[in-house]
C-alpha cells in the first residue's frame, strides 16, 4: 500500500479544502494504519500515520472548520483510534506506547469538535470504552493525566457516560474528583448529543440502572406517558422483527416448475403429445414430476430457519404507562417503556433490568444454554471489548422466557435493534439472495448447452431431410426424437439418489446432512473457517506446565480428572503423589492452585455405574488448577488437614483487578508455612506482578524464604511468562504473603482487597491450555495436501491464537505470520471489498465476534472461494446460511443455527468436516463419471440419428426406444457409478475451480471420442443388417432397428465399466471393484432381454426378437469398443506423462 498519503508535506490546496477531501484523506490513512498493523506496510510507521491525522485535524477541522463528517468514516476512525490507544510495549509489565498517547489525544480532539465522531462514541458500550481508553494507566504523568481528565470530561457531557467513574477503577476516584470538578467548572466541555431526549438504542448492561432511566427520561414507578409514545415510535419504529420475503408454497412450486431443464422436458412432452406419441409424453411427464418434487422438498426445508425466527415474536407485553399497569401489543413497545416480568412471561424486547427478585430466564434460543440464568440489576463491566450475551445477567432479551421470579426492566432496544432482531435481519438479508450450489450452477449451465445442441440438431435434421426430399412432418418427428436423445431425462434423479446415498454414509461418520445439494458442495470447498474452541480443540482447560524457581514441570493425563496423570520433570521423570517427595517450590505453587480456588472435583456417584467417574463443579480454569494439585497429591483437603487451615476471607476474581486472593489462618505450621496466616493469590500475570515486591525461594529444609525483587529478576520473570504465552498457554501468576493473625482479621474487617493483594511474593507461573483434538493436526495436514485453506476463528488473543494455529499446522512455524493473523477489531475496519483483496488472506482471526463471521464469508465468496463456516450460537446463523456450506455443532449448537446449517456435526469435531469434504469429492467424482457415461451414451445416439438422416437411411430409433434406453440403460449403471469407492489420490489434488463447468476440455474430448466409437460400431451393424442380409431374412427394417438398438444398449452397459476411470485401463480398475455396477449390468441386461422377448412389451417398445447370430454381432461390437477405448486411454496417459515431465 502506498504511503504517500501519510506524509503531510504541504497544506491541502484550496480546491480540495472541503468535507469530501478531509474524509478521503482520513479513509486513506485508516487503510495505511491497517496495513501497518497487519505487517504488509513496511515503508511507513504508525507514528507517521498519527502525525498525518493530527495534521488534518489542526489544519482542516480545528476551530469548527469541519463540524460534520461522514458517519461511516467516523465509525472506522473511532475504531482505529481505539485500537491504537491500547497498544503497549513490554511483555508482562506493559506500558502504553507513544503512539497510544497520540491516538488518545486525537480521540479527545475529534470528540470535542466533530458531531458524528461524538455520536459514534455514544453508541459504544462503557465496557468497550473502558477497555480501550485505559484511563487507569494514563494517570502516571501530569501530561497524561491532563489528557485523561479532558477526555473524561468530554465524555461526561454525553448522558450515557455522565458518570465518569464507570470508566475508572475505584482506587482513582479520590485522586480524580477535584480535577473533574475543575474541568466541569471551567466550561470547556464538548457538546452534548444533539438528540438528548431520544438516546440511541444499544447495549446498556454496563451502565447503572438509574443512568439508563435518566437517559431515556423514564420513571421506574410510572413509566412513560401516552403522549411520549408517538414521538418514540417515529424515531425507533415498531417493535417487530424484520420480515423476510418468505415464498409461499405455490411460489416455491412455481420456481421448480419454471426451472430451465423442467421447461425443456415439458416442451418435449407437449411436442410428443402433439404428434400423437403419447407413450413418450407420459414417460417425460413422470420424469418432470419426480424432478419437481425433489427440488420442492429441498427448498421447503431450507425455509425452516426463517419460519423459526418469525415465531419468536411476543404478542403482548405488560407495561407501566401514565402510572398504571397496562397490557399493550408488543409491537407498540418503545425504548423507555417500563416492562413488568412474571413467571411464565415471554420477554417482549431487550430490557435493562431495574428490579429482579429471584428472576431466572431461559436463553437457549440465543445462547444454546438449556439451564435458566439468574438475573440481577448491577452493571457489568467486561474485561474485553464485548461481553457475551450469556454473561449479560442484568439484561433480559426479546423472545427469551421467564422461568422463575419477577422483575422490571426498561426497554433499551426494540424490533430490528434487539439481539434476535439483528439475527433475523441478517438471516432475512441472506435468504433474499438465492444461493445455488456449485453443482446446481454447473448442471444449469450444462442443461442450457444441451438444450442449445438439441435445438441446433433438431433444425439441422429437419433441414437435411427436407433438402433430400423427405416428408416435412416425418422430419420434424425425427428431429424431435433426436432432441429427446440429447436430454438425459434421468440425470436429476440419479444425481439426487447418489447424493442421498452419500448422506447415509456421512451420517455413519457423524456428519448429518440437512440440505441434500450440500453433500456435493463439500467436495468443492476451498476454505474451511472453523471455530477453535470445541471444534479444533477439546473445549476443556488443562494445566500444561508450571514454572517455579527457574524450573519447569509438565502435567500428564486429562485436565478433567487426575486419574492417570502425574507431574513430570523437565528430564522426563514422573513425580509420585507423595507430598514429601514433591520439590518444595513446586509444592508451594500447587498449594496456591488448590487453596486460591472455589472449584471442586469428586469421584463416584449414586449409581454403581458411576463409581469410577469424576464430576466437577466450578469455573473450567479453576477445575484445571484443582486437577493439577491432585496430580501431586496436594489437593485442598491435604493442606486443610496437615496445616489445620481455616478460611478467614476471600476476595473473588473480578474483571477490574483480574486477580483473586484468599486468606487462611495457619493452625499447624508445616510444609514451609509459618504460624499466623497466609495470603494466597492468583490472577493475570500483569495484575499479580505489579503487586509483587519479593520472590520466594526455598531452603533445603523446604522453608519458604523471601528475596526482594530487582530489575534483573523482573526481566527474567517477564521473559519466562512471555515464552509460555507464546506457546498458546493461558498464563496465570501465583503469589503469596505471610501475615499475622491480627492483620488477617484487620483485612477481613476492612473488606479492602488492596490490603490483601499488596507486597506479594511471586511464586511462579502455571500455564493452561485448551488441548487440540487428537485428530486435528492430521486433518489440517490433509486439508493442505488437498489445497484447502483452513482458517481458525477464535475469541482468544492474537498471540494465543497464533501459537495454537502453529501447533495445529494452520500456520507454518518456520514462516513469518505477517498478514496471516487479523484481530476482530481490525476486521471491523475493513469494508468487504477491502478484506477480499488482502494478500495473503488471513488464516487466523482472533478476538472475533459472531458478527465478524458474516463479513469473512462474504469476502471469501466475492473472490470466488467456496467457504465452509462452522458455528454454534444463534449469532452464527447468518454466516452459516450465507456460506456455501454452513456447518453447525450438534452438541453445542442452538436449534436455529442447526436449521440454518447445511451440515450438522454430531461430534463437534473438525476431523468430521474433513471426512465430509472427502465424501463430497467422492460424490462429485462419481457424479462426473455417470454424467460422462450418460452423455457419451447420448452422444452416440445423436451421431447415429444424425448420420442416418444425412446419408438417407431410415431413422434406427423411435422416440419410445430412446426413452426406454435412457431409463433402463442409463439409470441403473449411473446409480452404480455413484457408489464408486474414492480414488486413491482424492485428497491429494486441489479443489475444483468453482468457475469451471462439469467438463474440462479433456473430458469433452474423451466424451466425443467414446461416443463416436459406440455410434460408428452400431451404425455399421445397422447398415450390415439392412443391405447385406436382406437376401436371407427379407426386408426386415424392424429387425435392423432392434439389432441397432440392442447393440448400442449392450455397448453402453459395457461402457459403464470403462467409465470408472478416464485414464486408467479396465485391466487396472477391474470388473469387480464396484459390485453394484455388476448388479446394475445384470439388471439392465435382464430388462432389455425381457423387453425384447416378452410379447406385448416388445410391441409397445417397437422391438423384434433377435436370433443367436445377432447376439454374436453384439459381442463383437463390445470387443471392438473395448479396444478403441483402451487405445484412447493409452494415448491420454502418454500425453499426461509427457506434460508432467515437461
Amino acid at each position: 500500500m502506498s504511503g504517500s498519503s501519510s506524509i503531510p508535506l504541504a497544506p491541502l490546496t484550496a480546491t480540495r479544502d472541503g468535507k469530501l477531501s478531509v474524509e478521503h484523506h482520513i479513509s486513506i490513512n485508516i487503510m495505511d494504519a491497517l496495513a501497518i498493523m497487519s505487517g504488509s506496510e513496511k515503508s511507513l510507521t504508525m507514528k507517521d500515520v498519527l502525525q498525518t491525522f493530527q495534521y488534518i485535524y489542526d489544519q482542516r477541522i480545528r476551530g469548527g472548520k469541519q463540524p460534520h463528517l461522514d458517519k461511516s468514516v467516523m465509525l472506522r476512525f473511532v475504531s482505529i483510534l481505539m485500537l491504537i490507544m491500547k497498544t503497549t510495549r513490554g511483555k508482562l509489565r506493559k506500558e502504553l506506547t507513544e503512539e497510544a498517547d497520540q491516538a488518545f489525544k486525537l480521540f479527545g480532539d475529534f470528540l470535542e469538535t466533530v458531531e458524528e465522531f461524538q455520536k459514534t462514541v455514544e453508541e459504544k458500550s462503557i465496557s468497550d470504552l473502558k477497555f480501550h481508553l485505559k484511563i487507569d494507566r494514563r494517570l502516571d504523568t501530569p501530561v497524561r493525566q491532563e489528557q485523561a481528565v479532558r477526555v473524561l470530561g468530554l465524555l461526561s457531557t454525553i448522558q450515557k457516560f455522565a458518570d465518569w467513574k464507570a470508566l475508572v477503577s475505584p482506587s482513582f476516584y479520590e485522586e480524580l474528583e477535584p480535577k473533574m470538578a475543575d474541568f466541569a467548572a471551567s466550561s470547556v466541555g464538548g457538546r452534548s448529543s444533539s438528540d438528548t431526549t431520544l438516546p440511541p438504542e444499544g447495549v446498556y448492561y454496563d451502565v447503572e440502572a438509574k443512568t439508563v432511566l435518566q437517559a431515556f427520561h423514564s420513571d421506574p414507578d410510572t413509566g412513560l406517558s401516552s403522549a411520549d409514545i408517538g414521538d418514540r415510535l417515529e424515531k425507533y419504529g415498531f417493535n417487530t422483527l424484520p420480515q423476510p420475503p418468505a415464498p409461499s408454497v405455490w411460489k416455491m412450486l412455481w420456481t421448480q416448475v419454471t426451472d430451465f431443464m423442467v421447461l425443456i422436458l415439458l416442451a418435449a412432452a407437449a411436442v410428443s403429445a402433439g404428434f400423437g406419441d403419447y407413450k413418450a409424453c407420459v414417460v417425460l411427464v413422470i420424469v418432470v414430476i419426480l424432478n419437481v418434487c425433489i427440488g420442492f422438498v429441498q427448498e421447503f426445508k431450507a425455509e425452516r430457519a426463517l419460519s423459526s425466527l418469525m415465531s419468536l415474536e411476543v404478542p403482548q407485553a405488560t407495561v407501566l404507562r401514565d402510572g398504571k399497569q397496562a397490557v399493550v401489543p408488543s409491537r407498540e413497545l418503545v425504548p423507555g417503556d417500563i416492562v413488568l416480568l412474571d413467571e411464565g412471561a415471554a420477554v417482549p424486547a431487550d430490557l435493562r433490568l431495574i428490579e429482579a427478585a429471584q428472576l431466572y430466564t431461559i436463553e437457549s434460543v440465543l445462547t444454546g444454554e438449556s439451564l435458566p440464568v439468574e438475573k440481577h440489576i448491577n452493571p457489568i463491566i467486561g474485561k474485553s471489548r464485548a461481553v457475551p450475551l450469556g454473561d449479560r445477567r442484568n439484561m433480559a432479551f426479546m423472545s427469551t422466557g421467564v422461568t422463575r421470579g419477577r422483575g422490571k426492566g426498561i426497554v433499551v432496544s426494540s424490533g430490528h435493534s434487539t439481539e434476535v432482531g439483528k439475527i433475523s435481519g441478517a438471516l432475512a438479508s441472506v435468504a433474499s439472495k438465492t444461493k445455488k450450489t456449485p453443482l446446481q450452477r454447473k448442471l444449469s449451465k450444462l442443461g442450457k448447452w444441451l438444450v442449445g445442441i438439441a435445438l441446433i440438431l433438431c433444425i439441422l435434421v429437419v433441414v437435411i431431410g427436407v433438402v433430400r426430399g423427405n416428408n416435412l412432418m416425418n422430419m420434424i418427428k425425427t428431429g424431435i426424437s433426436l432432441a429427446v436423445s440429447v436430454i438425459p431425462e434421468g440425470l436429476v434423479a440419479v444425481v439426487t439418489i447418489t447424493m442421498a446415498l452419500g448422506v447415509q454414509r456421512m451420517a455413519k461418520r457423524n456428519a448429518i446432512v440437512r440440505k441434500l445439494p450440500s453433500v456435493e458442495t463439500l467436495g468443492s470447498v476451498t476454505t474451511i473457517c472453523s471455530d477453535k474452541t470445541g471444534t479444533l480443540t477439546e473445549g476443556k482447560m488443562k494445566a500444561s506446565e508450571i514454572y517455579v524457581e527457574g524450573k519447569k514441570y509438565t502435567f500428564s493425563g486429562s485436565g478433567e480428572h487426575p486419574d492417570g496423570g502425574l507431574v513430570v520433570t523437565s528430564e522426563g521423570n514422573n513425580l509420585d503423589r507423595n507430598p514429601d517427595n514433591i520439590p518444595a517450590s513446586l509444592r508451594t505453587a500447587l498449594m496456591i492452585c488448590a487453596l486460591c480456588n472455589n472449584a471442586s472435583i469428586t469421584k463416584g456417584g449414586e449409581d454403581e455405574n458411576e463409581a469410577n467417574e469424576w464430576s466437577n463443579v466450578g469455573d473450567p480454569t479453576e477445575v484445571a488448577l484443582v486437577v493439577a494439585s491432585h496430580k501431586a497429591g496436594l489437593q485442598k483437603e491435604f493442606w486443610i488437614e496437615s496445616s489445620r487451615l481455616q478460611t478467614v476471607c476471600e476476595f473473588a476474581f473480578d474483571s477490574d483487578r483480574k486477580r483473586m486472593s484468599t486468606i487462611y489462618s495457619v493452625g499447624n505450621p508445616a510444609m514451609g508455612l509459618e504460624e499466623g496466616a497466609i495470603i494466597v493469590a492468583k490472577g493475570a500475570s500483569e495484575s499479580i506482578l505489579k503487586n509483587c515486591t519479593h520472590l520466594t525461594r526455598h531452603s533445603d529444609s523446604g522453608k519458604i524464604q523471601y528475596e526482594e525483587l530487582n530489575e534483573q529478576m523482573i526481566v527474567e520473570i517477564d521473559e519466562q511468562g512471555a515464552e509460555m504465552a507464546s506457546q498458546g498457554l493461558r498464563v496465570i501468576a501465583l503469589a503469596l504473603r505471610p501475615i499475622s493473625s491480627s492483620s488477617s482479621l484487620d483485612i477481613k474487617s476492612s473488606n479492602d482487597s488492596s490490603l490483601s493483594e499488596r507486597d506479594l511474593a511471586f511464586v511462579g507461573f502455571i500455564g493452561l491450555i485448551d488441548p487440540p483434538r487428537a485428530s486435528v493436526q492430521e486433518s489440517v495436514r490433509v486439508c493442505h495436501d488437498a489445497g484447502i485453506r483452513v482458517c481458525m476463528i477464535t475469541g482468544d488473543h492474537a498471540a494465543t491464537a497464533t501459537a495454537i494455529a502453529k501447533s495445529l499446522g494452520i500456520l507454518d512455524p518456520s514462516k513469518p505470520t505477517d498478514g496471516l493473523v487479523l484481530r476482530g477489531e481490525e476486521l471491523d475496519l475493513y469494508e468487504e471489498g477491502d478484506l477480499a483483496t488482502l494478500n495473503p488472506f488471513p488464516v487466523v482471526f482472533a478476538r472475533v465476534s459472531p458478527d465478524n463471521k458474516l463479513k469473512i464469508v462474504q469476502a471469501l465468496r466475492s473472490i470466488g472461494e467456496v467457504p465452509a463456516m462452522t458455528g454454534d450460537g444463534v449469532n452464527d446463523a447468518p454466516a452459516i446460511k450465507q456460506a456455501e456450506v454452513g456447518v453447525a455443532m450438534g452438541r453445542a449448537g442452538t436449534e436455529i443455527t442447526k436449521q440454518s446449517a447445511d451440515i450438522v456435526l454430531a461430534d463437534d469435531n473438525f476431523a468430521t468436516i474433513v471426512v465430509a469434504v472427502e465424501e463430497g469429492r467422492r460424490i462429485f467424482d462419481n457424479i462426473s463419471k455417470f454424467i460422462l457415461y450418460l452423455l457419451s451414451c447420448n452422444t452416440a445416439e445423436i451421431i447415429i440419428m444424425l448420420l442416418s438422416v444425412a446419408i438417407g437411411l431410415p431413422v434406427p430409433f423411435s422416440p419410445i426406444m430412446i426413452l426406454w434406453a435412457n431409463l433402463v440403460v442409463d439409470i441403473p449403471p449411473s446409480l452404480a457409478l455413484g457408489l464408486e469407492p474414492p480414488e486413491h489420490n482424492i485428497m491429494l489434488r486441489s479443489p475444483r475451480d468453482p468457475k469451471k463447468g462439469v467438463f474440462t476440455k479433456k473430458t469433452a474430448a474423451v466424451l466425443l471420442y467414446q461416443g463416436f466409437s459406440m455410434s460408428l460400431i452400431t451404425l455399421g451393424a445397422y447398415l450390415l443388417t439392412q443391405n447385406v442380409e436382406t437376401s436371407t431374412y427379407g426386408n426386415e427394417l424392424g429387425r435392423a432397428r432392434t439389432l441397432a438398438f440392442m447393440m448400442i444398449c449392450m455397448i453402453q452397459l459395457s461402457h459403464a465399466f470403462f467409465t470408472r476411470s478416464i485414464e486408467d485401463s479396465i485391466l487396472v480398475t477391474g470388473l469387480i471393484g464396484n459390485r453394484w455396477l455388476l448388479g446394475a449390468f445384470l439388471l439392465s441386461s435382464s430388462l432389455l432381454v425381457f423387453s425384447l422377448y416378452v410379447p406385448g412389451v416388445n410391441t409397445l417398445l417397437e422391438l423384434t426378437p433377435l436370433q443367436a447370430i445377432d447376439w454374436g454381432k453384439i459381442a463383437a461390437g463390445i470387443f471392438i469398443h473395448f479396444l478403441v477405448v483402451e487405445f484412447g486411454k493409452l494415448v491420454l496417459r502418454l500425453i499426461v506423462s509427457y506434460k508432467t515431465k515437461r
